[in-house]
């Protein structure tokens, strides 16, 4: 036992349920998807706060667009056409793409 925890950045804890990189064929159970979803929504929050914007209860959606204003980029996240975006240095690009892409 220790008095003290550390964690590298952009780590948190959460429940012990194995994840599997690059094994799976595609098709995640239904707590896989859970574990996605709440890393990523995380991940967001983390960035928005940040930059110094508060997060209350919204759309992954909208404060991403909040998170690319204050990046000085459009807040265009999910409007992108497929494989057309000039906002080369967004953070959000790839997921914006992929979206479009692969709705």
């Amino acid at each position: 036992a220790a008095h003290l925890a550390v964690m590298a950045p952009g780590t948190h804890i959460g429940a012990a349920h194995p994840v599997t990189l690059g094994g799976g064929e595609g098709k995640e159970s239904k707590t896989m998807t859970d574990k996605i979803l709440n890393d990523t929504v995380s991940y967001i929050k983390t960035i928005a706060k940040n930059q110094g914007i508060k997060v209350v209860n919204m759309k992954k959606e909208d404060l991403i667009r909040i998170i690319q204003k204050a990046e000085g980029n459009s807040d265009c996240f999910g409007t992108a056409k497929v494989n057309e975006c000039l906002q080369t240095r967004c953070l959000w690009r790839d997921d914006c793409l992929t979206s479009a892409c692969c709705g």
